[in-house]
């Protein structure tokens, strides 16, 4: 039996079987099959089942009426004896063949459209509402698994996936009611290019003895997007501040375009400073400039000779006061040093376990950390440790929140610091990208994929890093 009255009325539809076989399933909602995903209308409901995965809603009294339900909530079913219509799967970086799974990130399906990221640099807290007004949410852990439950039954069902400003909106063509839908890790992935979604616009200085460009290159970012600045990429290079780096084709503008002008340096999420191969003296504009741009939301990553501009930050800036500085010679070419993961805190804790489900770590211990070096021997108050050396006792990794001194609810910006290298390479880095990278298809190396790690760590929302990741605010039926 069916009852079907105009547009935006309720719609009830019983599907009817034997007893012998499932019992009957009551849709929540209203409109029709042909209804506008996001569209509205009224329908049946019930809001007292307990939380799952973020959603509210699993189940309920198939008598209880809700004349509040719009779009795609109206195509909820009640199932029977507790069961839930669901989604699962895992979602991984965006590299062919054999990608990595994505901790941390956020899988839901929006009840309105998703807006677009407003260029430039942003203060991205977590706990923000998730634009889209979602109907079921859930977080992926360090295997990169999720579950949606309660999800609407409709063919061509929204999705997104998000962690940041990464972010790829896909359809699922088809959901079966009260069952488990396992979605292929390819539907689910994040994307290779600003055709297929949304990447963080990064501004990389290219450096003489480190190459975080190849590592993006393995992790699946097409090579068309690595570009000069305005030419159409999301990872915009300039040129390094010493010897001769590796170019796009075309050439690059000198670092100094990017890092002495900040307005520039506003446009974008990510300034990446990899190592230039020796010491340097950073302009006070460069210095002040990369610490505004953190103020305001943005993010910093920095390799190995680039403390400079973190130990150099002139008064009244705190940087230099991060840590204890102690820059020393660099150790023999070809030095390897094991890394000591910090797990006690939430993250430091799951990128520990995340390595070693990836068999880059044992244990907490990164076996080969290549061109460590020495500078570094405490970190201070609002810093966080996340990787040691202990010949001698140094250490390797660290991050901070800004602006520092802020509480940690008005902060939103984050700098990471890197005492190694990011890849095996010590010095001359020449040529013109991509043939300086070599072999895409090779695995990422443990290095590699703590650069993998932290780089997402550093995408995301901005939290206190001693608490468990914040998830979006629950969903409210």
């Amino acid at each position: 039996m069916a009852e079907r009255r105009s547009r935006g009325a309720i719609v009830v539809r019983f599907f009817i079987v034997s007893a012998l076989t499932v019992p009957a399933l009551v849709a929540w909602g209203c409109g029709s099959a042909s209804d506008s995903t996001f569209g509205s209308g009224t329908g049946n409901g019930d809001d007292s089942g307990p939380t799952q995965n973020l959603a509210l809603g699993d189940g309920g009294d198939l008598n209880t009426q809700d004349s509040g339900c719009t779009g795609l909530q109206c195509k909820r079913v009640h199932c029977p004896d507790g069961g839930t219509t669901s989604l699962s799967g895992v979602v991984v970086s965006p590299r062919a063949g054999d990608p990595d799974p994505i901790y941390n990130a956020v899988v839901y399906v929006p009840n309105a459209p998703v807006e677009p990221f407003t260029d430039g640099v942003s203060c991205d807290r977590c706990g923000a509402p998730t634009s889209g007004s979602p109907i079921a949410v859930a977080q992926t852990g360090i295997d990169g698994r999720f579950t949606l439950t309660d999800v609407p039954v409709v063919d061509n069902l929204p999705l997104v996936v998000q962690l940041g400003r990464w972010r790829r909106q896909v359809v699922v063509s088809t959901v079966t009611a009260c069952t488990d839908t396992a979605l292929p890790s390819d539907l689910v992935r994040f994307p290779r290019n600003h055709s297929e979604g949304d990447i963080p616009r990064m501004a990389l200085k290219s450096g003489d003895s480190d190459s975080p460009e190849c590592v993006l290159r393995k992790m699946g970012i097409d090579e068309s997007e690595f570009t000069a600045p305005d030419g159409g990429g999301r990872i915009e290079v300039y040129g390094g501040i010493l010897n001769n780096p590796p170019t796009t084709d075309g050439g690059n503008p000198s670092a100094a375009a990017l890092l002495d002008d900040l307005n520039r340096m506003k446009r974008y999420d990510i300034v990446m400073l990899p190592c230039d191969g020796n010491t340097f003296a950073p302009t006070t504009a460069s210095m002040q400039n990369l610490e505004a741009f953190a103020n305001l939301g943005g993010r910093i990553f920095a390799s190995h000779y680039s403390y400079e501009w973190l130990m150099n930050a002139p008064a009244p800036s705190q940087w230099s006061g991060v840590v204890n500085w102690t820059p020393a010679a660099p150790p023999a070419p070809g030095t390897i040093e094991p890394g000591y993961i910090n797990t006690t805190f939430p993250k430091g804790l799951a990128m520990s376990q995340w390595l070693e489900r990836l068999s880059a770590s044992d244990g907490g211990v990164i076996p080969t950390l290549w061109q460590p070096r020495y500078d570094v021997n405490a970190v201070n108050n609002d810093t966080v440790e996340w990787i040691a050396i202990k010949t001698p006792n140094k250490v390797g990794h660290f991050s901070f929140n800004t602006p520092l001194g802020a509480d940690a609810g008005e902060q939103c910006g984050r700098v990471v610091f890197n005492d190694f290298h990011t890849v095996d390479v010590y010095g001359g880095q020449t040529g013109v990208f991509p043939a300086e990278c070599g072999n895409k298809t090779q695995p990422l190396t443990p290095q590699e994929r703590v650069f993998e790690f932290m780089l997402f760590d550093l995408s995301s929302c901005v939290q206190k890093d001693d608490l468990p990741p914040v998830p979006p605010p629950p969903v409210v039926k």
